[in-house]
């Protein structure tokens, strides 16, 4: 599932940790600039003060208004003392919180990706089970008991346009996928894999991959049905079937009662296809969860 890693909005965490930075950090140099402004005034009053203690003894005809005025500025000294103090408090407040900001995002980058590691291994695991059983891979799986899932809208395929039979690889194609619309499901996904055997990179092949996962759908199996699909997504990036694969994908997933990787796959989908059909389809279904 390394294609969904490039999806998932851990793009958004290093975007919020700048953000966030960025406004603690203008907030800080606007304190920082008050608290020097603060500094300079109180070094001011004390030279005032200073200056005044020193001339007191010239002047006893005036020692009560010296004292008066000295006792002015010692309360002013004492305010802006406070209002420094005040300042200081505040620097160290947002200090605190972009540590914690930081924190926070982190933790939550690292369950992020913990869960898609999950995803990735269970996909890997479903392969191993099909492909140690190739026997079984056409019939019905055991049915689980397992609580319905929300309704959701199945989107309808893309048809694959008319095409002329103008050479083998689109006989083959038309004749699988024609198959495939008379309702013999096993007998089109049979002609598709023989397609893909034959003619693995052509520009059909993306199509036969994606119906081969619409019949495992079809069937309910869906396990078979998310590997299908995942091998269109890895094998044809490219594909014009990428949104309906991944939206199937996440489809399945509901389908299997696993909500939680549903969720990541359908978010892919509407972060990378956002004006879609198929992305209205996944935010539809996302709202029913």
């Amino acid at each position: 599932m390394k294609l969904y890693r490039s999806f998932l909005p851990l793009l958004l965490v290093p975007v919020l940790l700048f953000f966030l930075g960025g406004c603690v950090s203008q907030d800080t140099q606007y304190i920082r600039r008050d608290i020097n402004t603060l500094q300079k005034q109180i070094d001011a009053l004390r030279e005032d003060i200073k200056s005044a203690q020193l001339t007191t003894p010239a002047q006893p005809t005036t020692s009560l208004e010296v004292r008066k005025e000295q006792a002015d500025r010692g309360a002013d000294l004492e305010i802006v003392k406070r209002d420094l103090d005040s300042l200081r408090a505040i620097v160290e407040d947002n200090q605190q919180l972009a540590a914690r900001t930081s924190t926070r995002l982190d933790d939550q980058e690292r369950q992020f990706s913990t869960k898609l590691g999950e995803l990735e291994i269970k996909v890997d695991q479903m392969l191993a089970k099909i492909e140690a059983a190739p026997s079984e891979r056409g019939s019905p799986r055991e049915e689980v008991k397992t609580p319905p899932p929300p309704v959701v809208e199945e989107p309808a395929p893309t048809e694959a346009p008319p095409v002329s039979v103008e050479s083998d690889v689109e006989r083959v194609y038309q004749e699988a996928y024609e198959t495939f619309q008379a309702g013999d499901l096993e007998g089109a996904r049979s002609q598709f894999q023989a397609f893909l055997k034959e003619y693995p990179d052509t520009p059909l092949s993306d199509n036969a991959q994606f119906w081969i996962g619409e019949i495992a759908f079809k069937k309910h199996q869906y396990e078979a049905a998310i590997l299908a699909y995942e091998n269109v997504i890895k094998k044809h990036p490219d594909s014009n079937k990428l949104p309906d694969a991944i939206l199937k994908q996440g489809l399945a997933f509901l389908e299997l009662g696993d909500k939680i990787d549903a969720r990541i796959i359908l978010e892919s989908l509407i972060k990378k296809y956002p004006k879609t059909e198929q992305a209205r389809i996944a935010k539809r279904t996302l709202q029913s969860l």
